[in-house]
């Protein structure tokens, strides 16, 4: 919702700016590395055209300081919009080391302010890769903080992420990522003019401050060459040094009601808005939608792609039927199909991988040649590199699980050992590495032990839910479970043996023992059993002792 809202307040903000407003855009590619960035003019430090990540940037030193070469210090109307493109760097300590700086005023410092809310200072906007901090004094001694931050954001990684600031008539809103930080309903000073600097603290580290693809919209009161935004059939010349009729991004095909940065394929049935979106789409009728700075930009025949975001699917060139939804989402993605990467980097390395779904912030943002991968949450599978038919679902679940057929249902980058769920799905393996409940114990269900017993335990239940591993017992505690006494069990035999007790000869089956029978009788056939403690009451004459007589069963005569 946040990512809505910041876009949604951004396009209405674009519509309110009145008709005579210009707009300042500068991305440094027409530039030599070591340049000094012509449109600008140096405050503080040195800035220079570099080659960084592939494209063209500013790159600032340490506390340098830039501002627009528009002719004049107050220039900003009513309402206006900034917007850039700014690298943070790795870190190694804490990511509040590295942030940029935005003034709305001339010079280096403070900007003292009188006005009928009172009188006080602003200290420059400071924007780290997930925080904004406004800090001040008014009327001499009330402490100004908004210090606002979103830790989704916070990574130690080096990232490239979209800084928008949107001021209206004294309302100021700032966004990182395509995430609203700030909020401010009333900002105590009217800007006048910007500028950007670059401060990073970690001793002994030369950091990269980089920024690019910047633009500044809602520009009076100038006498220098900028682009009218509200009138494109307007033939004055823009920052690109073309006519305001034609399209600056070098997009080829049909424009769309003119407008600069929009394009279509003849049959109408791709649709491209963006700086070099789609720009090497082929005119085929190949139904693709790329919306976003350079998204889709290498599409040749891939079809049925939806891109929307910064950089999302740039590298596609021949995969289908993907959708990428977020700023970095499948910006490596070559040939991969059917892949869908919904949230800022999600599968940002994925190049011939198929059938991958991830959805959050750089889920399965490693992931190369995998397929039929699922990722559900914030990093979810982070360091998957070419591991197939895995399930993660959960913030950082299964973050270092680079094998296939894993399922890690957790809300922590928990290994195999620790995650509350993990799973083997070609082993037939579901495993819970917490305690497993059967219903609610409180209520009719059960909890089996965290842990196994020893040799020979068995489970027992408390009856209020519990169960846990006990021994067996030979006597004394009646609720538990009794070893079984040798001396009363029936031993049973097999075969018959010739015994002669005084009538002749019969047959008894072997090993019975004779003090529990009577004599048996001649040509008799014995195949009964006793128990001694009966035959002991009932005088011992069991069997079968009667001439040519036969005998079966328990405590049988004959």
């Amino acid at each position: 919702m946040k990512f809505k809202t910041s876009i949604s307040l951004f396009v209405l903000l674009q519509a309110s700016i009145g008709i005579n407003a210009q707009t300042f855009q500068d991305n440094p590619s027409d530039g030599s590395a070591g340049d000094f960035p012509s449109k600008w003019e140096l405050i503080k430090g040195s800035a220079q055209i570099g080659t960084f990540g592939g494209s063209k940037v500013i790159l600032l030193s340490n506390n340098g300081i830039i501002t627009p070469q528009l002719g004049s210090k107050n220039y900003l109307a009513e309402t206006f919009t900034l917007q850039f493109d700014a690298y943070f760097d790795n870190v190694r300590k804490t990511v509040d080391d590295e942030y940029y700086q935005v003034r709305f005023w001339d010079g280096m410092t403070h900007l003292t302010f009188a006005s009928q809310k009172g009188n006080g200072f602003y200290n420059p906007i400071q924007i780290y890769r997930y925080r904004v901090r406004v800090v001040g004094r008014s009327n001499g001694t009330d402490r100004i903080l908004h210090d606002v931050s979103d830790n989704n954001l916070k990574s130690k990684d080096g990232v490239w992420t979209t800084i928008l600031i949107l001021y209206d008539r004294g309302s100021l809103k700032i966004s990182i990522g395509g995430v609203q930080i700030l909020n401010l309903k009333e900002f105590l000073i009217k800007p006048a003019m910007i500028s950007i600097q670059g401060t990073a603290h970690e001793f002994g580290v030369n950091h990269v401050r980089a920024i690019k693809n910047i633009r500044l919209d809602g520009i009076v009161n100038t006498a220098v060459a900028t682009t009218n935004t509200n009138n494109p059939a307007d033939n004055s010349t823009n920052t690109s040094g073309q006519t305001g009729n034609n399209n600056s991004s070098g997009n080829t095909g049909i424009k769309i009601n003119d407008l600069l940065d929009g394009k279509s394929d003849p049959e109408g049935s791709s649709v491209f808005l963006g700086l070099n979106a789609g720009a090497t789409n082929s005119s085929a009728d190949n139904k693709n939608t790329g919306l976003g700075f350079e998204s889709l930009k290498n599409n040749s025949t891939g079809e049925k792609n939806t891109s929307i975001g910064y950089e999302s699917l740039l590298t596609n060139t021949t995969g289908g039927y993907n959708t990428a939804i977020g700023a970095y989402s499948l910006t490596r993605n070559s040939t991969g199909n059917f892949n869908t990467g919904t949230g800022n980097g999600s599968l940002d390395n994925n190049t011939i991988g198929n059938n991958n779904t991830a959805t959050g912030y750089r889920s399965l943002f490693s992931n190369t040649t995998g397929i039929n991968n699922t990722a559900l949450g914030y990093k979810a599978g982070h360091n998957n590199l070419t591991g197939s038919g895995n399930v993660f679902l959960g913030f950082n679940a299964g973050y270092k699980e680079t094998g296939s057929n894993k399922l890690y249902i957790n809300n922590s980058d928990a290994d195999a050992s620790t995650a509350l769920i993990y799973g083997e799905f070609d082993n037939k393996i579901l495993r819970t590495n917490g305690r497993l409940q059967i219903g609610n114990p409180t209520s009719g269900g059960y909890t089996f032990p965290a842990l196994d017993g020893s040799s020979k335990q068995v489970l027992q239940t408390d009856g209020r839910g519990n169960l846990r591993w006990v021994n067996i017992t030979s006597s004394g505690d009646n609720n538990l479970p009794q070893q079984i006494d040798s001396s009363k069990v029936v031993t049973f035999y097999s075969g018959l043996e010739a015994i002669d007790e005084g009538n002749g000869i019969g047959w008894r089956i072997k090993g019975r023992n004779s003090i529990y029978y009577g004599n048996l009788g001649l040509g008799a056939i014995d195949f009964s059993g006793t128990y001694s403690e009966y035959d002991e009451l009932s005088g011992r004459n069991y069997g079968a002792t009667g001439h040519v007589s036969f005998a079966s069963g328990n405590l049988t005569k004959a």
